[in-house]
């Protein structure tokens, strides 16, 4: 069974911010952009290099490094008590941000 914070980001998904400035805020999740370019090539050269590199990182930890840095989903926000005029503004957000300021509250 994975951890909450482990399992997959989809679309619906619901998230709270870490930070206590902004407690409260809660965004979700609209579409999911998947890879962009840069990432896709990066992903390429990655699969066709060596299985180790100089410093010691399998293959696999620089995929989903690289996974994490290049995958973006647009969230809306969905309640902001500090800034009501942020309501429904949607923003690009990259999956290793959206990790670390953010938890889940939703599944």
């Amino acid at each position: 069974m994975m951890k909450k914070a482990d399992r997959p980001i989809e679309v619906g998904d619901r998230f709270e911010t870490r930070d206590k400035r902004d407690d409260g805020k809660l965004v979700e999740v609209v579409v999911a952009d998947g890879l962009n370019a840069v990432g896709r090539d990066r992903m390429a050269r990655i699969e066709a290099g060596p299985e180790r590199d100089r410093y010691g990182t399998t293959k696999a930890q620089r995929l989903e490094w690289t996974r994490q840095r290049y995958t973006t989903y647009r969230i809306r926000t969905e309640v902001h008590p500090n800034n009501p005029s942020a309501v429904g503004r949607r923003v690009k957000i990259q999956e290793n941000t959206l990790r670390e300021k953010y938890k889940r509250v939703s599944r």
